[in-house]
């Protein structure tokens, strides 16, 4: 197995199965380290907004707030990681995809925001009540789609 990385059209590259044990150890520990902030990054500063905008809040409830989240993010990193399924994408609902972009336009059209567990909230909903409304707008915009002529 070759790890790779490529910067400006130069890859460079490395055989796993030749490197020496310090290399490898080197290498699991800056990976794990830079996954499990990847994870978190942005995140401290998007909870604080959130419980800023909610009001009501004591500097201390934010800052439990923020570091609940971070423990809680960096957690379910670990988790993924353990299971061997970080990386992976999970597979995605069109129709909860699509329910999603229309609730945040129309957030955003109102000058709301929401925090996250209020968003999932709010999508749900509206797939429980439009379903065959989101169902027929996914299958409008499929008709839509220019054919794809591959070459190969």
């Amino acid at each position: 197995m070759k790890v790779t990385y490529t910067r400006d059209g130069t890859t460079f590259a490395v055989d796993v199965e030749k490197l020496p044990p310090k290399s490898l150890e080197y290498l699991l520990q800056y990976g794990f380290a830079q996954s499990l902030q990847d994870s978190i990054a942005g995140r401290a500063k998007a909870v604080r907004a959130e419980c800023v905008e909610k009001g009501g809040m004591t500097e201390a409830e934010i800052v439990a707030a923020v570091e609940a989240d971070i423990a809680g993010q960096l957690g379910k990193r670990q988790d993924a990681i353990a299971a061997g399924t970080v990386g992976t994408p999970s597979p995605r609902d069109p129709v909860a995809t699509l329910a999603r972009e229309q609730v945040k336009a129309a957030l955003a059209k109102a000058g709301k925001k929401v925090d996250a567990d209020k968003l999932a909230e709010l999508v749900a909903g509206h797939v429980e009540k439009n379903r065959a409304a989101l169902v027929a707008e996914l299958n409008r915009r499929k008709e839509e789609l220019p054919e794809v002529d591959l070459d190969i």
